[in-house]
């Protein structure tokens, strides 16, 4: 077990391109950063499936830890949430993760916009898709990083790059039924001026992540993954977004856990099968 290693970028690259394992690159949601606690306990599940673990700030490429075969317990900065756990769970599946910040997010420099983070999430997938060789590279998105990666999965099939598969985690259809369905939006939706007030700067500003749109032009494998009882992005955005993808003859999965396993918006990663799950379908 290894906590607290630090690593050079150099070493890093060389595991990626002299070992045989499959690849995740992680776009989280809009919360903190990369290495919240359940972020690390999904890295420890995909651990324990064999997947070597990486975490980085993309601007720069500073590493800030690295599993081999092992689960990250803890890294040398601000290791705690669900982020650090997801990204065991991918390192035991034999995975390497690469878990970035966008611009503007953690210690990234700049200003995050949906176009910014966008090309953000496909060049990090770029740099990782040269290291890789013929490595599995896999994009995978939680809360509002479903929709960062389901625009940058739509632009990378365009280029006829696609990565090997999309994960959407606790997705959303597009952003304005996200603003409309938030729990902090239900004391406001009955005023005539809502959307005027909460809807209508948003999209004046650019911010749409029209996933529903989106998806239509993925021609890659989508596995969506939703808990019943998410209280931030209700279920039902996700089976929505998973409708708009069979309605396009999509290549989908959609998986919603119940309610009584009290998963919410952010636990996933607990439920003992989500490793079957992953291999089955991708």
């Amino acid at each position: 077990m290894l906590s607290n290693v630090e690593v050079t970028d150099e070493s890093m690259e060389r595991s990626m391109m002299t070992s045989d394992f499959p690849i995740v690159v992680y776009l989280h949601g809009n919360s903190f950063d990369r290495s919240t606690g359940h972020r690390i306990d999904l890295y420890n599940v995909l651990s324990d499936m064999d997947f070597h673990v990486i975490a980085v700030d993309y601007r720069g490429f500073i590493c800030m830890f690295w599993c081999t075969c092992n689960k990250v317990t803890s890294c040398y900065f601000r290791s705690t949430g669900h982020r650090i756990d997801l990204y065991n769970v991918l390192s035991d599946m034999d995975f390497h993760v690469i878990a970035v910040d966008y611009r503007g997010y953690g210690d990234s420099t700049g200003f995050p916009t949906e176009i910014g983070v966008v090309q953000d999430a496909k060049q990090v997938f770029r740099y990782v898709k040269k290291l890789a060789g013929n490595n599995d590279v896999f994009i995978w998105g939680h809360s509002m990083g479903t929709g960062v990666a389901s625009a940058a999965v739509m632009e990378l099939c365009e280029s006829h790059m696609a990565p090997d598969g999309l994960i959407l985690e606790s997705a959303f259809n597009n952003l304005r039924d996200v603003i409309t369905f938030h729990p902090f939006a239900a004391p406001f939706r009955w005023l005539p001026c809502f959307d005027d007030i909460l809807l209508h700067p948003f999209e004046n500003s650019g911010l749409n992540m029209s996933s529903d749109l989106r998806i239509a032009r993925v021609s890659c494998p989508i596995l969506i993954l939703h808990a019943e009882d998410d209280h931030i992005i209700p279920s039902k955005l996700g089976r929505r977004l998973r409708d708009a993808a069979i309605a396009a003859r999509r290549d989908v999965t959609y998986v919603e856990f119940e309610a009584k396993r009290q998963f919410k918006h952010k636990y996933i990663y607990m439920a003992d099968e989500l490793p079957s799950i992953i291999t089955y379908v991708l």
